[in-house]
């Protein structure tokens, strides 16, 4: 088993015990902040986890917060930004600056996105729910069929998903004893945004807070 494969399954394992463990280790003020952006709508998350030498960074983000829309209709300018989105979000050395002292050079990383699955999802979703409306509309009382449309126009949105971005950024660092900061540009690139909820595991403890375009740097 190669080294970037072990340490990719050490990382997985250790952002699933991630939250619990932050919950035991952060202030009560944190805990706070955790529990109410937990129910925040299209939130950015940015893990960082420290393994020996090596760095992982991974962002979670909404659609809204990159490109400005969560589903895709097949408009040509949307494809556009979308494109340009994962452009820029294979240029890791655009979105973050790593403390140069510590020597961290980029092994791996990894773009992908949602769109197609959901637009697809989307427009079958659409498809039956309109078939559904034109069978209840031959069958049943005006009043009633309007009843029965709320409902499940509620339940469809419910169930909906919105299309998300997930980036994976793999370094190796020299010195890492020497790292201690990274600032993001994420605020420039993706104004959309406005805030970013930064949970970290590292040798030196866990930590979770918020970065704002005010407040880009996370300190180690």
């Amino acid at each position: 088993m190669s080294t970037h494969t072990h340490f990719k399954r050490a990382v997985i394992a250790s952002v699933g015990i991630f939250t619990s463990t932050l919950c035991l280790a952060s202030s009560e003020a944190n805990q706070k902040t955790v529990q109410h952006d937990a129910h925040q709508h299209g939130q950015v998350v940015l893990n960082i986890v420290q393994e020996a030498q090596q760095l992982l960074v991974e962002l979670e983000a909404p659609g809204a917060d990159v490109v400005g829309f969560e589903t895709l209709n097949g408009d040509e300018h949307q494809q556009h930004l979308l494109a340009q989105a994962i452009e820029t979000l294979n240029q890791p050395a655009k979105l973050f600056t790593l403390s140069s002292a510590a020597n961290c050079k980029l092994q791996t990383s990894s773009v992908s996105h949602n769109f197609e699955q959901h637009s697809e999802e989307s427009h079958d979703e659409h498809k039956k729910h309109d078939e559904h409306d034109a069978h209840k509309k031959h069958e049943e009382h005006e009043e009633h069929e309007e009843h029965e449309e709320h409902e499940e126009h509620e339940e469809h949105e419910e169930h909906s998903e919105h299309g998300s971005f997930n980036a994976q950024y793999l370094f190796q660092c020299e010195h890492i004893e020497k790292l201690s900061s990274v600032k993001t540009q994420w605020f420039n690139l993706f104004p959309a945004s406005e805030s970013i909820k930064v949970q970290q595991l590292t040798d030196k403890g866990q930590n979770i807070h918020l970065l704002s375009r005010d407040n880009p740097d996370i300190g180690f």
